[in-house]
């Protein structure tokens, strides 16, 4: 096509029509036939969207807006349709394999254990409701969290509360999964220094827009 590697949608659109090389073979005949069959793109005020599709199943389609970091939306998404391999779930296939939490070694290693039960990770979240005004109640469920991420009293604190829970979930997984297969141990206090890092520069980078303009001010306070 002879666009760069780095060009966005955007550097394709002049005014409001395609601006696109002519096609030299017939890969780009049929890709500018689907192009200019369609509508052009949302604004680029408006975010876009990516999406991932894997057979035909809706639980094989995962969706992001450049409002997150794909890793963390990424590991967002499985969390929610509990597709994450825990040693319970992974026990219930026949893995003659424990199914106790690497963390703290008591109760089964399911995600709502793991990700909102658990000991340790209830240290990290401790620090992250300083920062996004806790529940009225301790998280236990997977429902009592998106509850909490919706009962936000603004958009802004909602958002934040995305931001922030996204984070935690891959956080958490991540050190699971070096716990388990490198034997590495850290503190939770290590794990959310590392997800405050990552916060900030999320915030950092995206501060331009109206939406993450004041959304540092809440997680500093």
């Amino acid at each position: 096509m002879r666009i760069r590697r780095s060009a966005v949608v955007a550097d394709a659109i002049v005014v409001a029509n395609w601006s696109l090389p002519h096609p030299r073979s017939t890969q780009e005949v049929e890709l500018h036939a689907h192009l200019t069959a369609g509508s052009l793109p949302l604004h680029n005020d408006i975010d876009d969207d990516y999406e991932w599709v894997a057979g035909v199943s809706p639980v094989t389609v995962f969706k992001s807006s450049t409002r997150s970091v794909l890793k963390h939306a990424f590991a967002m998404w499985v969390a929610n349709w509990d597709r994450l391999p825990t040693r319970e779930r992974l026990a219930s296939w026949g893995l003659p394999i424990t199914t106790t939490c690497p963390f703290c070694s008591r109760d089964n290693e399911t995600r709502d254990h793991m990700l909102l039960a658990c000991e340790f990770g209830r240290e990290v979240w401790k620090e992250v409701f300083i920062r996004c005004l806790p529940p009225t109640n301790i998280l236990t469920n997977w429902s009592e969290l998106l509850s909490w991420i919706k009962a936000a009293r603004t958009s802004e604190l909602k958002l934040i509360r995305k931001v922030a829970t996204q984070a935690i979930v891959f956080f958490l997984w991540k050190q699971r999964n070096n716990l388990i297969h490198n034997q590495i141990s850290i503190y939770a206090a290590s794990i959310f220094a590392g997800l405050d890092r990552e916060v900030r520069n999320i915030i950092s980078a995206k501060r331009k827009r109206k939406q993450f303009s004041t959304l540092m001010f809440l997680w500093l306070r």
